[in-house]
């Protein structure tokens, strides 16, 4: 299931690109700072939050595994950033 990023593999290569990072971010603050502003909130918010979690570690679970692997056999390169919709987190993967 990719909902929060995208896989694409090559014969030589595998190219995982998170785009909706600064999204889930953004979405997971906010869901964390309403219930400062009103106590009632909490209530309402909490249960987004926990779900949006859980559809974040579900989702790329499998992935970060991969790329935590090829990353202790040196095998990623690493471009963008976390905090972009322009040039968002791309891990290029070889097949080596």
């Amino acid at each position: 299931m990719e909902l929060l990023h995208d896989r694409k593999e090559t014969k030589d290569k595998i190219i995982v690109v998170f785009k909706y990072e600064l999204i889930y971010y953004i979405l997971c603050f906010t869901l964390l700072i309403i219930p400062l502003l009103n106590g009632f909130l909490a209530i309402l918010t909490f249960p987004p939050l926990i779900i949006l979690i859980f559809i974040k570690i579900a989702t790329s679970w499998n992935v970060h595994r991969e790329i935590k692997k090829a990353m202790k056999n040196g095998h990623v390169k690493i471009s963008g950033s976390r905090w972009s919709l322009d040039n968002p987190i791309t891990f290029e993967i070889s097949k080596k």
